[in-house]
């Protein structure tokens, strides 16, 4: 098991998020398939944040619209891993995971700030959660 939701191996049938897993058994970071690959950039509005690029929205997230509304962002070598409330508009114009959390993330990185129209690029996974929830686990 890793993290604090234990994650386990789900078997596709079982899991909520069956459109999104397209059947396929899927669990802990090792056992994601490409998939659930997400790719993430930074962002600065009010606050700092994480948008996630079209195609991994259209991919990995809108099969999930209507049943995921929090997703909890895991940080590597952070010590607090943010939720972050899903806004109405990531499922159409604004897809980005917001949270003052990240920006300290991407400044103790050396990632913040960015040179203009430059932001930080991350890999990351989605894994399922449970429900409304959710959780993304950047890489290293």
């Amino acid at each position: 098991m890793a993290g604090s939701f234990g994650w386990m191996l789900v078997e596709a049938r079982n899991c909520r998020y069956a459109r999104a897993c397209q059947g396929k058994p899927h669990g802990g970071p090792n056992k994601m398939d490409d998939g659930q690959r997400v790719i993430l950039s930074g962002w600065q509005g009010a606050t700092s944040g994480l948008r996630v690029d079209a195609e991994s929205r259209r991919r990995v997230f809108l099969p999930l619209k209507g049943v995921l509304r929090r997703v909890r962002i895991v940080l590597p070598g952070h010590a607090v891993q943010p939720w972050c409330t899903l806004s109405p508009t990531f499922w159409t114009t604004c897809p980005e995971f917001r949270s003052a959390e990240i920006g300290k993330w991407m400044e103790m990185r050396g990632d913040k700030p960015w040179p203009l129209r430059k932001p930080p690029r991350y890999e990351a996974a989605l894994l399922a959660g449970g429900g409304e929830t959710a959780e993304v686990r950047v890489s290293e």
